[in-house]
Order: structure tokens, then C-alpha cells, then sequence
């Protein structure tokens, strides 16, 4: 066999194994209970890729300490847990999810930046193709195709990655280039049917025109990206009746389509009340980490849902991932996980950012500004995220990062 074929092959061998590796953050159903939580049957995949590259998977050392900070206050919480055994599990996954999950894409990207980048787009559009033919087959939730996610908002938060690096190519070269994808998202918002992939769509949208800078040409494309949206919505409040069809239309005829949004979005307001009590309640130290469902069996808040019983917050996650840190971790571990995360954020000037690992940027601050209304930050997908940007960015601050000697090894041994 020729030189030429064998590389061939090994690139489309990496190819697959790279979109099956992001495609595998999606996989919440194939799971088993263990302490009141789930397990997912992709961290097992992980963990075996992990043995094979962990020897040369380098993180950042101020990453390192903030995270293991958090980590630490996380067990001195497990303290005064109402679940210890969960609170435990919850432990060992955000360990995982940092060392292992983080640890892998950042590594991938790292060494293969490129095949990542399109990666990303094979896996995105394979689930839609994927939840299309289930559509067809009637396969799924009230007539909403879940592939392999809980339900089809989770999906649609999933896409944040997707709809950054689709928005961002709009923006930089115009709907030409993306007419594919274009047609990927709209049916993925029909078989989902999920307002919650709609108000994503808006914020990595507004995110992206944000980051990239305001010039004559990409005014012009956002509002022409918003009437067209607008456009599409109003034509389908009027010629279908689901879910989403329904929720369009009283949103456009309500006095006030902002409180019809929020109310529509269920209990999620009184969770978000009753966790910030919890955490004023318990500021230091907060209720143990993954013990917050479990704590408000003990107290009575049924104040916040204002005694209907459709919007009880009992045994309901927060709907908000620092809300629930601060609730569940106190203040030490709120400021560790946002110095954490800001320090990722930050650690790169915006106008050194090239045109993949701007993507990334907007995909992380999107999937934050998404994640303060949909709980919680065990989610595969979010460490994927941060662990493509991390990734991205090693190679012009090697000097930052673990063994240097090693890092100069990967480097000079790229392809």
C-alpha cells in the first residue's frame, strides 16, 4: 500500500473517530442511576480514549488551580450534604469532566485544529439528518425528535457550538457558504420544535456580532438575518399548529411578550428564587455540592411558587449553573468557578483570536448566557466546549501551560 493511500485512510479514520468523540457528548439516555444521578455511558468511551492520551494531555496551571479550588471546597461542602452519596457522585463527575472530558478535546484540538473545526460540523449535521428520519418514523416526544438527548431543549443547547460556527461564517463570508447549514438548523428547530433552540439562535447571534466587530456590511447582514428569522417565524405561527406554533403566536399577540416568555418557561423562576434563598441562607459553605434538590425537602418553599402546585421548586434542580453553585458551594466556590472560567475566557486578547477559536469564544459565552435559565454544569457538551477553546489557544502560550519539554515534543511532532 502507498504512502499516499495510507495517509488517506488514517485521516478518514480520524475523521470519524473525531465526530463520533464530539457526537458522544449528546449521549444523556445511555446511562445508568448510581446515587440519584446518571451515568452516561459515553464517559466509559471517554475514559478508554483518556488511557490512551493522558500521558501527553497538558492543562493550563492557573486553570488547574482554580478548578482544583472549587473542587476542594466542593468536598469540604459534602460536609453538611443532605446526600452525601449523591454529593459524592456529583464530586467525582465535575473531577472527570475537568480531567478527562476538557482534558481530551483540548488535547484533539490541539494536535488536530483543523479536522476538530470541521468535525464539528459532520456531527452536528449527522444529528439533524438523524432527527429528521425519526420525525418521519414518528419517532420521539409529542412528535419532537429527541435523538439521544432527555428532551429536545437539551438538544438545542447542544447546537450552541454549531450555531457559532455557522453564524460566525455568515458573518465573515456571507450566506453563500453556509446554505447547507442554513438548511441543517431550520430542520432541526421543525423537529425539535424547541423555542429554546430559537432564543439560542438569538444569543449566539447577538454574540457574534458583538465579538466580531460593527462595519456597514455586517449591520446590514444582521438585519437581514433578523427579518428573515422574523419572517419565518410568522409564517409558521400561521400555517402550523405544534408546539412552537402555538408559543409564537401568543408571544406575538401578548401585551407583553417578555413575561408571556418567562411564564411559559414554567417553574423555572421560583427554582431560580429558591436557590437564591438557599444560598443566602447558607453563604459560606452553601448545602453541599450536588445536595441542593434534597436540601429543599428540609425547608418550606412553597412561597416561591406562591402555593400552585404546577410551579413547585421541591426537589427541582436551580435553573441556573451559578445560582446553583453558590447554593450548593457558597461563596468560595462561586469565585473559584468564575475565576475559572474567566481566566479561560480572558486568557487571549480578542484581536489575537483567529477566525476558529473566535468561534469557540462565542460558543462559550453563548452556552453561559444560556445555561443562567437551563441547569446545570455537568453538561459533556460545555466541557467539550471549553476544552476546544482551551485547546485552540495552547500553541501560542505553550510557556503557560504543563511541561513544556512534553508540549514542544506534540509540537514538534504535528501534522
Amino acid at each position: 500500500m502507498s504512502l499516499e493511500k495510507s495517509t488517506s485512510k488514517l485521516n478518514i479514520g480520524r475523521i470519524i473517530f473525531l465526530t463520533f468523540l464530539i457526537t458522544s457528548t449528546g449521549f444523556d439516555v445511555l446511562s445508568i442511576n448510581i446515587g440519584g444521578g446518571n451515568l452516561r455511558a459515553s464517559y466509559l468511551f471517554y475514559l478508554i480514549v483518556y488511557l490512551f492520551i493522558f500521558k501527553l494531555v497538558r492543562l493550563h496551571n492557573i486553570q488547574n488551580i482554580y478548578i482544583y479550588l472549587f473542587i476542594l471546597v466542593g468536598l469540604i461542602s459534602i460536609i453538611q450534604s443532605y446526600n452525601p452519596l449523591r454529593s459524592g457522585m456529583y464530586l467525582l463527575w465535575i473531577i472527570f469532566s475537568y480531567i478527562v472530558i476538557f482534558g481530551i478535546f483540548s488535547f484533539f484540538t490541539f494536535k488536530h485544529p483543523e479536522d476538530i473545526y470541521k468535525c464539528l460540523f459532520y456531527s452536528f449535521r449527522i444529528q439533524v439528518i438523524i432527527s429528521l428520519i425519526l420525525s418521519i418514523l414518528g419517532i420521539g416526544i409529542y412528535g419532537r425528535a429527541t435523538i439521544l438527548y432527555y428532551e429536545p431543549s437539551y438538544f438545542a443547547i447542544a447546537s450552541i457550538i454549531y450555531l457559532a460556527l455557522v453564524f460566525t461564517r455568515i458573518i465573515r463570508f456571507g450566506f453563500k457558504q453556509s446554505l447547507l447549514d442554513i438548511l441543517m438548523l431550520l430542520i432541526e428547530l421543525y423537529t425539535t420544535k424547541s423555542a429554546t433552540l430559537i432564543i439560542a439562535a438569538m444569543t449566539v447571534l447577538a454574540t457574534s456580532y458583538l465579538l466580531s466587530g460593527f462595519t456597514i456590511k455586517k449591520v446590514f447582514s444582521l438585519v437581514s438575518i433578523v427579518f428573515i428569522l422574523f419572517s419565518l417565524s410568522l409564517f409558521y405561527a400561521k400555517v402550523s399548529n405544534d408546539l412552537i406554533a402555538t408559543t409564537l403566536q401568543q408571544a406575538y399577540s401578548s401585551e407583553n411578550p417578555v413575561l408571556y416568555l418567562m411564564d411559559r418557561g414554567g417553574n423555572r423562576i421560583p427554582r431560580l428564587q429558591c436557590a437564591w434563598d438557599v444560598f443566602l441562607d447558607n453563604s459560606w459553605l452553601g448545602v453541599g455540592i450536588g445536595g441542593y434538590e434534597s436540601y429543599t425537602n428540609t425547608i418550606n418553599i412553597s412561597y416561591c411558587s406562591a402555593g400552585k402546585a404546577w410551579l413547585s421548586a421541591e426537589e427541582q434542580p436551580a435553573t441556573n449553573i451559578f445560582v446553583e453553585i453558590l447554593a450548593t458551594t457558597g461563596i468560595f466556590g462561586g469565585i473559584f468557578f468564575v475565576a475559572f472560567l474567566s481566566h479561560l475566557i480572558f486568557m487571549k486578547s480578542l484581536k489575537k483570536l483567529n477566525y476558529m477559536q473566535l468561534s469557540y469564544l462565542i460558543a462559550i459565552i453563548s452556552m453561559l448566557i444560556m445555561l443562567n435559565f437551563e441547569a446545570n454544569y455537568l453538561r459533556p457538551y460545555l466541557w467539550m466546549i471549553l476544552g476546544i477553546y482551551s485547546g485552540s489557544l495552547m500553541s501560542g502560550n505553550k510557556t503557560h501551560f504543563n511541561s513544556p519539554r512534553k508540549i514542544r515534543h506534540i509540537v514538534n511532532n504535528r501534522e
